[in-house]
């Protein structure tokens, strides 16, 4: 021993000196209990009693410890040839007295029913003068790591057939054995079977090109560097003779010495993309050509309508003699442009408007960066770029129209009669125009929910689906909290559907099935699927009269949801009074809860779809109340006074006129 082991086993002996016997025993019995696998003090009959054991021997087979002790070993097993192997090392073990007992993979049984795998140790024979009185037997649960061992083989063989169907070429080569695995994909890339391959490795290398030769060189020098790699780009000739255009990404493996053994990589045949995009730039330097020599003003735009270049003639046109100075701007947009028309372009069609510009008056362009002033008049074609059904910009055809547009202005001063049909004219467009808008607001939201509703709903039904496989494959192993992960998930895809759902709620014109109820009725069935808190009393003052036509399921949504935001604006117990009469021809209900009331900026924005105060939710809720009721010819009023509550009133004609009600803002 050095002289530090000395010196250290010498304090060591000094200190455990020091600990009392009542302590010596305390602390042995807090090592027992912290133990993780369990540990069974038994005596030297066979079978054995336990006669002792730790918490986590209860812990790993369901039993309490009172269940236990004083029991022979046997309802913990079972009867089959595991066990009379077991049975016949114990009883060598306890003759020989040698701690020569192991069994790896034995199996027993949990207090419900369920087998799974152990492995046992003797880890102490107790002995007394002379005579063996029994044995320190220890048990590790193996289910967590067997589970782990079928999880890395499933993995390991999902990952190989990913490689095999994969359509890139995928490899492993070393420098000793060449290589060591080629997926199938090399036979149509290379024409090569990974037969071929693996019998010689070299078949690759021969077939490269002589010119890309030196990347390759380049590419080993650089692994063997430890540098930086990019992916490679190699002209190979297939087995048959033509010339293939390929595309490598490496990865070095190197051993614990830094030393380069293997290089696993992919290889992609990129011959087809190699001629589009050589097709692609010829097609592009002849748009180029057009473009800067034709006489017609021409602009492109992005997707946001702003400048992205412009040719010649439009920069004459516009009196600038940079493009720069236009690049980013918005120009030649028509404020009149109605959404029908925007609904247009966005179908690929290509729309002609007149605009009028003003040269002194271009957001972003600086008076002395153009050569003109005044008014001019453009005609003006808007055609929308479009790749594949997604907008990616615009191409705009302009014309200087100026001189014909003053002698129209001309004819107009000789037409004052018209004047009168011009000013209706054009209040009924701009009553058209507002109309068109809600209707583009309509198609924005149809077409978001619609995105959400495909993009969202299949991966949460698989999601939903492998949650149900899990319970049902785990359920008779499965832990309480892998049991409560699995009802989160399931708990967050039903949110998520409910606000998929709500959006494409919001997006449709409504439907009224109407029935004739009355608002006590109505109340009634709304609180047979609301969970009411019990620190909130709820006052119903609803009465049976008068009789009403109502799509009572629709109406039960509305009075659900404010009933729902009174008990959330009431987060510490409170009073919410319902209360409904006949006033004018109207039926009122009133909603009275004494929670924490709504601000005044709040109050202005409650009604608009998208706004919500709360954590969870996407501020539908409310909007579509409002739809709903004003769909029946009703319409919903709130008051409310921050720290002391807010009251909902929904006003239904009593002589019921539907009303076709458009999705707004």
């Amino acid at each position: 021993m050095t002289k530090e082991e000395i010196e250290y086993r010498s304090k060591f002996e000094e200190t455990v000196s020091r600990i009392s016997s009542r302590h010596q025993a305390d602390l042995l019995q807090k090592t027992f209990n912290s133990m993780t696998d369990a540990v069974f003090i038994l005596d030297a009959e066979v079978p054995p009693t336990i006669l002792e054991c730790n918490e986590a021997a209860s812990a790993i087979f369901g039993y309490k410890k009172s269940e236990m002790l004083g029991k022979t070993t046997a309802f913990l097993h079972v009867n089959d040839e595991n066990l009379r192997e077991y049975q016949s090392l114990l009883y060598s073990t306890i003759r020989e007295g040698k701690l020569n007992f192991f069994l790896p993979e034995y199996r027993m049984r949990h207090k419900d029913g369920s087998i799974f795998p152990t492995e046992h140790t003797v880890a102490q024979l107790l002995s007394e003068e002379g005579e063996q009185i029994g044995w320190v037997n220890t048990v590790k649960d193996l289910t967590e790591k067997k589970n782990i061992k079928e999880a890395l083989r499933s993995i390991e063989e999902s990952i190989f057939q990913f490689a095999e169907k994969a359509k890139d070429l995928i490899y492993r080569i070393s420098k000793e054995k060449g290589f060591e695995y080629v997926n199938q994909a090399s036979k149509a890339i290379t024409g090569y079977t990974p037969e071929e391959l693996y019998a010689s490795p070299d078949l690759v290398y021969r077939s490269v090109h002589p010119e890309d030769l030196p990347k390759l060189q380049k590419l080993l020098e650089d692994l063997s560097e430890h540098r930086k790699l990019q992916p490679l780009e190699v002209r190979l000739f297939h087995k048959e003779g033509h010339l293939i255009v390929t595309e490598q990404i490496n990865i070095p493996i190197y051993d614990k010495t830094g030393k380069l053994v293997a290089i696993e990589g992919i290889l992609r045949d990129i011959t087809e993309r190699k001629r589009m995009e050589e097709t692609l730039l010829e097609s592009e330097e002849r748009f180029k050509n057009i473009f800067d020599e034709s006489p017609i003003g021409i602009v492109l735009y992005d997707s946001s309508i702003r400048v992205i270049n412009a040719n010649k003639a439009s920069l004459d046109i516009l009196g600038v003699s940079d493009v720069a100075k236009l690049k980013g701007l918005k120009l030649l947009k028509d404020p009149n442009m109605s959404s029908e028309v925007k609904k247009s372009l966005l179908r690929g069609e290509s729309v002609v408007s007149d605009v009028t510009y003003n040269f002194d008056k271009v957001k972003g362009l600086k008076s002395y960066e153009t050569k003109k002033s005044g008014i001019a008049y453009l005609h003006v074609v808007h055609t929308p770029i479009m790749r594949g059904k997604r907008l990616t910009g615009y191409l705009v055809q302009v014309q200087d129209v100026t001189e014909r547009k003053k002698m129209e202005e001309q004819l107009e001063k000789y037409s004052k009669s018209l004047e009168v049909l011009v000013a209706e004219r054009t209040r009924e467009l701009r009553e058209a125009q507002e109309r068109l808008l809600r209707a583009e607001r309509l198609a924005a939201i149809g077409e978001f929910a619609a995105m959400v509703g495909h993009d969202l709903r299949n991966p949460l039904t698989g999601i939903a689906g492998v949650a149900y496989i899990l319970k049902k494959k785990l359920s008779p192993e499965m832990d309480e909290k892998i049991k409560e992960l699995l009802e989160v998930i399931e708990k967050n895809v039903k949110y998520s559907n409910k606000i998929v759902s709500e959006l494409l709620e919001y997006s449709r014109e409504i439907q009224l099935e109407l029935t004739r109820t009355n608002p006590k009725q109505v109340l009634k069935d709304t609180l047979t699927y609301i969970k009411v808190p019990r620190n909130i009393r709820l006052l119903d003052f609803t009465v049976d009269e008068p009789k009403i036509m109502v799509d009572a399921q629709k109406m039960q949504r509305v009075f659900a949801n404010i009933i729902q935001n009174s008990i959330d604006a009431m987060p510490e117990g409170g009073e919410l009074t319902i209360k409904s009469w006949e006033a004018n021809g109207n039926l009122e209900i009133a909603f009275t809860d004494n929670g924490i009331g709504i601000s005044k900026e709040n109050m202005e924005k409650l009604f608009k779809p998208l706004f919500t105060t709360k954590a969870k939710g996407i501020g539908l809720g409310l909007p579509i109340c409002k739809r709903i009721v004003e769909a029946h010819g009703g319409s919903v009023s709130v008051e409310s006074v921050v720290g002391k509550g807010t009251t909902f009133t929904v006003t239904l004609p009593i002589n019921q006129k539907i009303i076709e009600v458009e999705n707004y803002e």
